[in-house]
């Protein structure tokens, strides 16, 4: 399992998958979806869909486990619905974290006296 690469791990009875939402994986999911990635995103924010949690897991797990998506749905029926879902966004988040803030400088104090 590789973090920097968008990978988080998913236990399912006695498996462990692979989550891997990298950009062809991210691709596989809109395509299932009919959405693009931004839509993708925001709704899946805005509340819980069984059939969007399921697409996005599907899409993450044919990297490393190709399978059908009614196979995906078996899996998270086998970890549990709220895991599944931790280990997805876990996933989510790695393979695009927050931009850093770039810091401003402080202007050092020059020591001049102002003419105001």
């Amino acid at each position: 399992m590789n973090p920097l690469r968008g990978e988080a791990t998913l236990q399912a009875g006695e498996n462990t998958y692979t989550l891997v939402c990298d950009i062809n994986a991210l691709c596989e999911a809109e395509a299932e979806l009919g959405m693009d990635i931004d839509e993708l995103l925001g709704r899946y924010s805005s509340g819980t869909s069984t059939r969007l949690v399921r697409g996005l897991i599907w899409a993450a797990l044919q990297p490393k486990h190709p399978c059908t998506i009614e196979r995906a749905g078996e899996i998270i029926t086998e970890a549990g619905f709220m895991p599944a879902k931790a280990a997805l966004e876990k996933a989510l988040l790695l393979a695009m974290p927050a931009p850093h803030k770039k810091k401003k400088k402080k202007k050092a104090m020059t020591g001049q006296a102002g003419t105001g």
